[in-house]
């Protein structure tokens, strides 16, 4: 069962990341940390606090995460933030869906890296394409049993010819 959080990160997932690093687990070649998917129905920006150039995204939607590292630790949120340049990809999606929560899954991975001054980053590796979700068909499909109609295009009218008098 998962663990539910105020807020999902990649710290409320595996613990303190530079301390990982410091053990070795990455020191050889990068290392899949955390697992994270969910389905975002908005995104809250805000200036980053350390930076005022940058800005942070808070995912406000259903996520889950869990720890690929020995994979017990789930945990539950409405609430995620993701490195910036996962983020910024997930928001863009988010904004161009029209108001349809959009689905994500990603794999974080952290490698040594000792031109960073906090001796790591990250990389991704995305699981499904980030996209809008089908969720109300979905869920008449789960209720009913039965495939949901897909609505047909609208027809192209050509000219019309006028009518005869």
């Amino acid at each position: 069962m998962a663990k539910l959080s105020r807020k999902l990160t990649i710290k409320t997932i595996c613990g303190d990341v530079k301390k990982l690093v410091q053990s070795g687990i990455a020191s050889k070649k990068p290392v899949a940390i955390a697992r994270i998917v969910g389905s975002v129905m908005k995104v809250d920006e805000k200036a980053n606090r350390f930076d005022d150039t940058k800005t942070d995204y808070a995912l406000i939607g259903q996520f889950r995460g869990i720890n690929l590292l020995d994979e017990t630790i789930q945990i539950d949120s409405n609430r995620c933030y993701l490195p910036a340049f996962v983020a910024e990809q997930v928001a863009a999606q988010v904004m161009e869906s029209e108001g349809e929560p959009v689905e994500f899954g990603v794999d974080i991975i952290v490698a040594e890296n000792e031109e960073s001054p906090v001796g790591y980053s990250f990389d991704a590796q995305a699981l499904i394409e980030a996209a809008p979700s089908p969720t109300l068909d979905r869920l008449l499909q789960l209720a009913t049993g039965k495939e949901v109609p897909k609505l047909a295009a609208p027809k192209k009218e050509g000219k019309k010819k006028p009518a005869k008098k």
